[in-house]
């Protein structure tokens, strides 16, 4: 059983080891979006509160084909050993963002928020 708890941040890349493609997921908060805006945190979240928002959630970057132009194995290379580092989260692991403790469930490989964090109290 899975026991320690694993912390992320506004922004971090994380990736499910399970999904075999379109596997490239970023961490969104929104006191994360607020603070990196230049806008009140305590507001995003009350607004978060208001519209029924997760306080935590994520979206995924999809792939694009790219002409080819000068730098682009570089650029490629550099995302490819970006992606390799990124947190590995899965199905039933506890998570902590912003002093919260979630719970990860694993919607599905093919959504744009392929990973729901259930609040854990």
């Amino acid at each position: 059983m899975k026991t320690a708890i694993i912390q992320l941040t506004y922004g971090q890349r994380v990736v499910v080891p399970s999904f075999r493609f379109k596997n490239k997921i970023e961490i969104v908060t929104p006191r994360g979006d607020a603070l990196s805006n230049g806008d009140c945190p305590e507001e995003a979240e009350r607004i978060a509160i208001k519209f029924g928002h997760d306080f935590l959630a994520c979206f995924k970057h999809d792939s694009i084909l790219t002409a080819k132009y000068e730098g682009k194995e570089e650029d490629l290379e550099a995302e490819r050993k970006e992606w390799e580092e990124a947190q590995r989260v899965d199905e039933g692991d506890l998570v902590e963002c912003e002093g919260r403790e979630y719970k990860v469930k694993i919607l599905g490989e093919n959504l744009s928020n392929p990973v729901k964090f259930i609040p854990a109290n």
